[in-house]
């Protein structure tokens, strides 16, 4: 099997410095590197850091994957039911859009990180651990969604935009490493003792069912001894770094002072408050695990992992227990990175469009040859991409082509439209038809619209009609709307990306919406031009069945809340 090269790069990114791990594989195999950098800014260690792993791995990243410590990181148990009105097989958009359109999802606050899918009720009755070919009339779906603030992640975004690395995706440590170790038919239980908090995470098969922090950190300890002997916080910081580091308590300890500083505190005091602080955290975390048999794993905890896993959670009962190192992380995204490599040569399987997806990424707007695009969009539930071809007759420009089209299906199985924004679109429909294109949209004010929508439909290719900011609706012909299986109202003037909304589109959406529902037409309404998370809501509230996004979708630093952002409420 013929291995197309493709590259990734994960970040772990901490308080004072930032670990990259970076994966190439091609047909000669799988390489790695990790590399550390610590001592400046977040943007310096950030740039620095890319700048050595692409020199050392003589390559150019497109996007970064990333983890790290995001601050306080909140799980909402949701839930949703969605009903269809009649037997319907369920897809994986069906689950996705339940749990994006669920009021509990709404009431997050901060970065979203996850979207868990964790229980399935059928019918309202019937419970399911997984929905592939089940048909019925209404799907319930409990979830959990992880969220973090949002200030961290932008100064993370802000520093990524600097480096030109733009994110592909932030991850919840805790997830990636549950992801990792979890066994079938076990509960995995990870908890990392870091600095300001201690992070906790529960996962079962179904997914991580329990997330959540406590405000209680290594730091505490360092505070402890300042306010047990009245000291400032910067002498018992490095109290605690001289006794603890790489140490374990000894018999004498009692005896011997901690530095000639202090004389009348001896190396058993801080051991003490050590103990006195990972004894509470440990007590706190042990309440909330529900489970009588689990795998547990731990990791930061400072200085000395191993000694709270042998004096601490060994006193408390616990044997079953595994020390991860710092390299855990590595780990992790190395599983996930190996899980994306990808052959040459892909099955195309040829779907239809979904009548609940809501969203179509205009894909010109990014690299066309960029296996990760089309990951991202897979990955947040997108189902249809849109592309305009303009031949610059029609258009003072020229954009997107055969061989632009032809690359696109190449990558994706994704329902695919195009726009042709053509002089003539009767001559280019047949070539469009033969590359795999599921739908054919063309322009008002081109030649020949009546034969052509007929070719098209003789094609047995979905047909779409887009309308000029300019069109007067009064034109539109009771045999034109027959035919048309969507309208394309234009929102901007056609030809170039990134232009403001024309709040006029909103009021022909709304006639349009009318007209189809007095008469019995058949066509959706899809608003294309202007698109963002300010101007989308206007368009559904107006009687938009989907929503064509280029301009915002593509700058956006994250793309899967940029998506959610659009959604209808």
């Amino acid at each position: 099997m013929r291995i197309k090269k493709q590259s990734f790069l994960g970040l772990d990114i901490g308080t004072n410095s930032v670990r990259g791990f970076a994966l190439v594989a091609d047909d000669s195999g799988v390489k790695t590197y990790v590399h550390s950098e610590s001592g400046g800014t977040l943007f310096g260690n950030i740039a620095n850091l890319i700048d050595v792993i692409e020199t050392k791995m003589s390559v150019k990243f497109k996007g970064a994957f990333v983890t790290g410590n995001f601050g306080n990181t909140r799980s909402i148990i949701g839930q949703n039911v969605i009903s269809f009105g009649r037997p319907h097989r369920i897809i994986e958009s069906d689950i996705y859009n339940a749990i994006c359109n669920s009021p509990d999802l709404r009431e997050a606050r901060g970065q979203t990180l996850h979207l868990i899918p964790l229980q399935f009720l059928i019918d309202g009755n019937y419970e399911a651990k997984q929905t592939n070919n089940i048909s019925c009339n209404s799907l319930a779906v409990r979830f959990n969604c992880i969220t973090c603030p949002n200030e961290i992640i932008d100064e993370i975004k802000r520093c990524l935009g600097a480096a030109c690395v733009p994110p592909l995706g932030f991850f919840d440590p805790i997830y990636l490493l549950t992801d990792r170790y979890h066994r079938p038919q076990t509960t995995t239980v990870c908890i990392d003792f870091g600095k300001t908090s201690t992070r906790v995470g529960i996962r079962k098969d179904r997914g991580l069912t329990v997330r959540f922090d406590l405000e209680i950190g290594q730091n505490d300890v360092t505070e402890k001894i300042s306010a047990d002997f009245g000291i400032d916080y910067a002498d018992a910081e490095n109290l605690k770094l001289s006794v603890l580091a790489g140490e374990r308590p000894a018999p004498s300890d009692g005896y011997v002072s901690a530095n000639e500083k202090f004389p009348n505190i001896n190396r058993q005091n801080i051991w003490d408050a050590w103990a006195d602080v990972n004894n509470r955290i440990a007590d706190q975390v042990l309440q909330k695990i529900k489970a009588d048999k689990y795998d547990l794993f731990i990791t930061g905890g400072g200085l000395n992992p191993d000694n709270i896993n042998s004096l601490i959670l060994r006193n408390k009962g616990l044997d079953n227990v595994t020390v991860l190192n710092e390299n855990a992380i590595v780990g992790a995204f190395g599983k996930m990175f190996q899980q994306n490599i990808r052959p040459v040569k892909r099955r195309r399987i040829k779907i239809k469009m979904k009548k609940n997806v809501p969203v179509l990424p205009s894909v010109i707007c990014w690299n066309i040859n960029n296996d990760y695009v089309y990951r991202m969009f897979e990955s947040v539930g997108v189902q249809a991409l849109h592309c305009d071809i303009m031949d610059g007759f029609y258009t003072d420009r020229v954009s997107g082509t055969l061989d632009d089209i032809k690359t696109i299906r190449a990558h994706t199985r994704l329902f695919l439209q195009a726009h042709l924004m053509v002089e003539d679109p009767l001559l280019w429909c047949g070539k469009v038809a033969e590359l795999g294109i599921d739908a054919i949209v063309i322009s008002s004010g081109t030649r020949h619209i009546v034969e052509t929508l007929r070719k098209i439909k003789s094609l047995e290719k979905l047909c779409g009609l887009a309308l000029h900011p300019d069109f007067n609706l009064k034109n539109l012909s009771r045999e034109i709307l027959t035919m048309l299986d969507q309208i394309v109202v234009m929102s901007v003037l056609p030809g170039e990306s990134g232009q403001q909304f024309m709040p006029d589109a909103l009021g022909r959406i709304r006639t349009l919406a009318n007209t189809r529902k007095i008469h019995g037409f058949k066509y959706k309404i899809i608003a294309d031009g202007g698109i963002n998370d300010k101007t989308a809501p206007d368009c559904w509230a107006a009687g938009a069945d989907f929503l064509i996004s280029g301009s915002y979708l593509r700058s956006a630093p994250d793309f899967a809340d940029a998506i959610i952002k659009l959604l209808p409420r």
